[in-house]
This record gives structure tokens, sequence and C-alpha cells, in this order.
């Protein structure tokens, strides 16, 4: 009797279960909506937007066209969803869907229960806590090797359990979209970057522009570091035309102690790899621009997809990668930099061996200019004047009208400690 009460439950479970997903099979989710690199697919009714702080949203009303109004109302007891990608640390093993959605979300051992649950053919891990009257679900599922998909929920126990099986659907059905690495601006500069000298130093650490300048700039960086990246979007493009132009040769060490955008050493080893074959700079440019993702920015996975856009010998990319030798130029780099008199982190500019005081535009062109032997703007203005009108005693208003305009031009910049120094 036992055994057969037994094969009844289970049976029973098994019904529950089939039917729970063939309910989830028949929702209709006509609509897709890719926002911040995650496509969804929703009932009509329910809209999606990216809130303030970059997440994506999905809700039960047109949350979007709510958004654009001056004085919206939001519908009583709504169905809120919210989707954040989380990058594998590259070089570990991903961890079961339920133990990462736990460390994820930072679940004490014998804090809520997640368990293993099915939603329209696809496995899950699934927490609800529920107090009082209302309720909070989370989910976690892997979209790919390297890439965790977390959605969370909360609402009135009630409505959240009429909608429930809808936000199963959605989120079983949601993708991963990934950006592509280079997008057309990038690939063109890889163009230019490839009509420039190029070499390395003895160290390894990559070099263009001309040898023959009386210039040389070098920055310590790290692929990691988001004030890095600040010079990159506001400073390089500036110190990219001097290159071009042939007044500058520019070295780049590549350092990974600082920041704290995960993946930051094997960032650095990818665009070393992608040095070997002749196209590190324009993956020095794609790696900062798409830093900006942050934890999910240097995941494998991204990297695999971009090698096609340069035309990389995959395989030669792939044992250069797996040999470990530019992970050996990254440690050089690191003592390197830590013997650089005054380095006290990264961004770390130097012009012919003298470190800056921070990346300011004007102090950066000003130490080139001098380099160069080009006069400075207030200084020649002075001159002109003087030898046009020598007795003019507007020389010297003109000369600081001059310095003054070139102050203006001067922007803040910060650098991130290295931890290694």
């Amino acid at each position: 009797m036992i055994r057969l009460t037994r094969y009844v439950l289970l049976a029973l479970l098994l019904l529950i279960a089939v039917v729970a997903t063939q309910a989830q099979d028949d929702i209709e989710l006509p609509q897709e909506v890719t926002l911040n690199e995650v496509t969804l697919r929703l009932p009509e009714d329910w809209g999606a937007l990216l809130d303030p702080n970059g997440m994506t949203l999905a809700a039960d009303f047109d949350i979007a066209a709510l958004a654009e109004e001056e004085n919206p109302t939001i519908p009583e007891d709504p169905v809120v969803m919210r989707f954040i990608l989380a990058g594998v640390p590259y070089g570990t093993d991903p961890q079961p869907a339920v133990e990462q959605l736990q460390t994820l979300l930072g679940v004490a051992e014998d804090g809520p229960e997640i368990v293993e649950a099915e939603f329209a053919g696809v496995t899950v891990a699934q927490l609800s806590i529920t107090e009082e009257d209302a309720t909070a679900y989370a989910f976690g599922r892997y979209v790919m090797d390297d890439l965790y998909l977390v959605g969370t929920v909360v609402g009135p126990t009630e409505r959240l359990d009429e909608s429930l099986e809808t936000v199963q659907a959605i989120f079983a059905n949601v993708e991963a979209s990934l950006t592509p690495l280079f997008d057309e601006e990038l690939l063109e500069r890889a163009e230019v970057y490839s009509t420039l000298e190029q070499r390395e130093t003895e160290e390894g650490f990559p070099v263009i522009g001309n040898p023959d300048t009386d210039a040389k700039v070098q920055e310590i960086g790290s692929f990691a570091c988001p004030a890095c990246r600040v010079f990159h979007e506001e400073v390089y493009g500036g110190l990219f035309e001097r290159i071009v132009a042939g007044e500058v040769e520019f070295t780049y060490v590549p350092i990974a102690s600082t920041g704290n955008v995960p993946n930051g050493v094997y960032a650095a080893q990818v665009a070393l790899c992608a040095g070997e074959q002749g196209q590190f700079w324009p993956y020095y440019d794609a790696l900062y621009k798409v830093q900006e993702r942050g934890g999910t920015a240097f995941i494998p996975s991204r990297i695999d997809a971009s090698l096609s856009q340069l035309d990389l010998d995959e395989e030669a990319f792939y044992a250069c990668m797996e040999a470990g030798e530019t992970a050996e130029i990254v440690n050089v780099a690191e003592a390197y930099a830590r013997e650089v008199p005054g380095y006290t982190g990264t961004p770390a500019l130097s012009v012919n061996g003298e470190l800056l005081e921070g990346f300011a535009p004007i102090i950066l062109n000003a130490t080139i200019d001098e380099a160069l032997g080009i006069a400075p703007a207030e200084d020649a203005a002075t001159e002109d004047t003087v030898e046009e009108a020598p007795a003019d005693d507007t020389s010297d208003d003109s000369a600081d009208d001059a310095s003054s305009d070139s102050s203006d031009d001067s922007s803040d910049d910060t650098t991130e400690e290295s931890s290694g120094s």
C-alpha cells in the first residue's frame, strides 16, 4: 500500500510538471526586444526599457511609453522583471546553475532554498521568498557557457501567482545578444593602424609610430582600469592623430593589477596575442570601448566572435593564449611599472621618460610640443606681437589672454592606484 501511494504521488508530480510546461509553451510571446545585450520575448501587452542604471526591465504594461509621460501613473500591482547578465571569470569552471545563483545573490547556506526547476523545457535555478502579502522570485540560468542570466520579480503574492507562468516563460526564452567587439568606426581605424610602423620593446610591450621622432610617449595602463578608459575616450584620439602624423611614437605597457573589471589579465593576453598577428592596436581600442560592459566585457564568447572580424588565424590565436607567454609579458610589465620613479597608478603617461602629473590633454600636448621644439602658443603670440608693434603695450595682454584660453582646455583626470606598487 505504501509503495502504491508513492507511485501515485510520483505520477501526480510528473503530470503537474508536464501540464505546467505545456502551459508555459502555450503562452504567446510575439514581441522581441533587445536591450543592453538581452533579447526578450514578451506578451503583446508587455513593455521593456533600460532603467537609469542600465538594467533591463520588463513589465506587464507599456513601461517604455509610460516613462515618456510627464506625470506617469503606474498601474496598480504591476509585475516588473529585471534582468542582469553576469560573466564567468576566465579560467574557472562554471558552477552548477543553483550554486551560481546562490553566489551571485549572496544567499547564505542556511538561507532560502534555491531549487532546480524547468520552464518551457529549460532548466533553471529558482528562489522564492514570501513575507506577508508579498513574494519575490529570482531565476538563474546559463545563456552561454561563460554568461549567466539572473532574473528577478517582486510583487503582491496573489498577483504574482496569477502571472507566474508568464514570468517563467519570459525568463526561459531570454537570449544573449552580444554586441560585436568591433563596430564600423573601429574597423576603419584598424585599417589606419595597418599603415603605421609597429614593433615591440625587448620586454614585449607594443610600440607604434615613427621611431625617428623626438617625442616618445608611454602609457602604463590596464584594460580593467576605468580611469584608463577615460584617458582612451577623452585624450587618446588627439594623441592618435599625432601618431598618424609621425610626431609621436607610442608604447603601451600592459599591466592588470589596477581597476576592478573582471578578466583584466585575460584582456591583456587577448590584445598581445592579436598583436602577434599585427592587430594589437585595434584590440587596444576595442577592449577599452567594451570595458563599459563591466563584468561581461571580457568574456571569451565575446572575444571568440571578434576574431573573424579582423580575419585572425584562430588556431594561431588560441595556441598563443594557451602557451601563456603573453601572461608573462603582463608580469614583466607589472615589475617594470613598479620601477618607474613616481609611479602610483594607471593610467601613467610619460614623455621621453618623464612621468606626467595626470593625463590632461593640455599637459600632454605641451610636453610633446616641447620635445618636438614647437613653441608654446602663448610664446608664439607674444613674439608675433612684439615683431609687428614693438611699442604696443597690448602685447602682454594678448599673451595673458592666450594663456587664459589654454587653461580653459585643461580637464580633470584621475588615476587608479596600483595594487602591485
